[in-house]
Order: C-alpha cells, then sequence, then structure tokens
C-alpha cells in the first residue's frame, strides 16, 4: 500500500458519534466496512493488482487499486465485498442458533454487515453495484439516467423519513444518506467492466523471478500476475526466459516437470 488518506470530514462523523452517544454503532460499522474492503482487496492481489491508496472520509473507507483493473477480474473484485458482508451476516445467524446469547453482542455487527452490503449493491457510482452495472449498461447516456434516477428516488426516501422523524426526533443519518447520493461521485470508471474490453493490454510493471533446477513448472507458472510483466532467470545455465515462453512450454509439459527436465 502506497498511501493511507484520512478526509478531514471524518471528524465530521466521530462528533457525531460522540454527540449522540453512536460509538458502538460507528466501530461495529467501520469493522465491517474494513473487512468489505479487504476482500476488495483479496481478490484484486490474487489475480494480480496492488493497492494504490485506502481512503478513510465522511462514507468509510475505499480502496484504489494500482493500475486498470482487467476487464475478466473486475467484477470478481467488485462483488467480492458484499459477498462477504453477507456471509458474515450468515454466520451470526449461525451463530445466534447455536449461541441465542450471542444476540446482544452481534446484533449490530450483523445489522452493519446486512445494510452495508445492501447499500453497496445500489447501481450508482461510487458503489460496487454501479461499478458492475456500468458494465452492463454499455451506453453512457442509458447509464446516466439509470444513475440519476436512482439518486433521486433514495434521496427523496431519505428526505421524506428525515421529515418524518422530525415528529419524534430528527434522524439526522437521513441527512447524511441524502448528502452521499446528491454529492457523491458518479463520473463512471471506464476501467470496470464485466465484458471483455477490445484494448489491447499492457504492463505497468516488469519483475524478475529466480528459478532453479528444483522448481517444477507449476511453481513457475503460478508467479505470473496480471498488470505484471515477469521474466524468469535461471540460475543453472544464466538463461533469462519471459513469460509468454513459459507459457508456451507449459502446454507442452506436465506442470510437475522439474525445470532441470525442460528444453528452453
Amino acid at each position: 500500500m502506497k498511501k493511507l488518506k484520512i478526509s478531514p470530514s471524518i471528524v465530521i462523523l466521530v462528533i457525531f458519534c460522540a454527540i449522540f452517544n453512536k460509538f458502538l454503532l460507528f466501530l461495529n460499522y467501520f469493522v465491517a466496512l474494513a473487512i468489505h474492503e479487504l476482500a476488495h482487496f483479496y481478490i484484486a492481489s490474487k489475480r494480480g493488482y496492488c493497492m494504490k491508496e485506502f481512503k478513510i472520509d465522511l462514507f468509510g473507507c475505499s480502496m484504489e487499486l494500482d493500475g486498470n483493473v482487467d476487464d475478466r477480474d473486475s467484477f470478481a473484485v467488485n462483488i467480492a465485498g458484499p459477498c462477504i458482508n453477507l456471509f458474515l451476516c450468515l454466520v451470526c445467524l449461525a451463530l445466534y442458533y447455536l449461541f441465542p446469547t450471542s444476540y446482544i453482542y452481534l446484533n449490530l455487527f450483523c445489522i452493519s454487515n446486512l445494510i452495508l452490503a445492501l447499500f453497496n449493491l445500489l447501481p450508482i457510482y461510487p458503489l460496487d453495484g454501479g461499478k458492475i452495472v456500468s458494465g452492463i449498461i454499455k451506453n453512457r447516456k442509458v447509464y446516466k439516467i439509470v444513475d440519476i434516477s436512482i439518486r433521486v428516488i433514495f434521496s427523496l426516501i431519505f428526505l421524506t423519513l428525515f421529515i418524518i422523524s422530525l415528529y419524534s426526533g430528527p434522524n439526522y443519518f437521513y441527512l447524511i444518506m441524502i448528502i452521499f447520493f446528491v454529492c457523491a461521485n458518479n463520473k463512471r470508471a471506464p476501467t470496470f467492466s464485466i465484458f471483455k474490453s477490445k484494448k489491447p493490454h499492457t504492463f505497468e510493471k516488469v519483475r524478475l523471478i529466480k528459478i532453479d533446477d528444483f522448481d517444477n513448472l507449476y511453481g513457475a507458472i503460478k508467479n505470473i500476475k496480471k498488470n505484471v510483466y515477469t521474466i524468469f532467470y535461471y540460475s543453472n545455465n544464466q538463461q533469462y526466459i519471459d513469460e509468454d515462453r513459459l507459457i508456451q512450454i507449459a502446454l507442452k509439459y506436465p506442470l510437475t516437470t522439474k525445470i532441470k527436465d525442460l528444453k528452453f
């Protein structure tokens, strides 16, 4: 990770929690959100991407990857966050069943995960659902209409809820949600799509991996990462082999073949 960025707006949320005694809710929400973002990062790292920036602001945490996300990987990266939150909800429900008293301790955590998962599946930017839907709706004008329509609908819903809450005591959470739907970035990121891009794949980094006689072909192949071009250095005969050549060789030999038994 290259950069941790904490927005001054987080102070607003801390003050809000202090005034209304919501620190427990605040803690549960941020733990759920941190796990959500780590799920994104885990899937991304498994597919060869690195984290460029981790940002904490008024609306929680967000992650930016270093380099463009390959079209074939973006759906898996985006859906990982909501999926882990729904999984944690199921874990909490299972614990409720096995240990009924656990409800007292896990209730807020379960609700935080459920709300976070469902909220992030809304098809607007910068939420995960918006990134997924933007890959399905290729027409920019159509996507913009969908995005604006959903923002207006949910802004009106939360405005109505806030007005209703005035009769028993104002709920300022609804105001925060209205601010989010009105102000959140609605720009469509062109690198997130579940469809194959026509643009040629480019490598932003090159790295060198050392291999020797006792390594097998599978051990070398699994070092190949997306957005990073890998060159292998065969130390025994001081030979350099790029990943394209190694893949060609892998098509001819079993993956358990030792490097010393290959013919380069």
